[in-house]
């Protein structure tokens, strides 16, 4: 999907405060991904459990959130938004139901992580 890599590129060209991001499947897999110094390095596993956190919100501030091999506090979820801190640093993901698959008329659901 190398228009969803542009959409990265363009907002990590766009925002100092994004240091990495990705866009991944409700399956897990990336979409397109942040990468050379500022690679998104999230593990497969690390992304299908978190993809999974999304099904019960309500858990997810006792429990944190694990992206790229640093266990994150959860201060705050909303109905489809985790935030998560580790010192100064932190992501938000926010998981969308209606983004457009490649150029065809279908529509599905995907997330956007964006480590800050």
């Amino acid at each position: 999907m190398s228009g969803w890599q542009a959409y990265i590129t363009n907002l990590l060209d766009s925002s100092q405060g994004i240091k990495r991001a990705a866009i991944v499947g409700t399956d897990g897999s990336v979409w397109a991904r942040s990468d050379g110094a500022n690679e998104f390095r999230a593990t497969e596993t690390e992304l299908k459990n978190f993809v999974a956190l999304f099904n019960n919100l309500n858990d997810v501030p006792s429990k944190g959130a694990d992206l790229e091999g640093i266990h994150y506090i959860v201060p705050r979820t909303e109905e489809n938004l985790i935030f998560g801190k580790k010192g100064r640093s932190g992501f938000f993901a926010v998981k969308t139901t209606s983004v457009p698959y490649c150029n065809h008329n279908r529509w599905m659901s995907a997330f956007s992580v964006l480590v800050l």
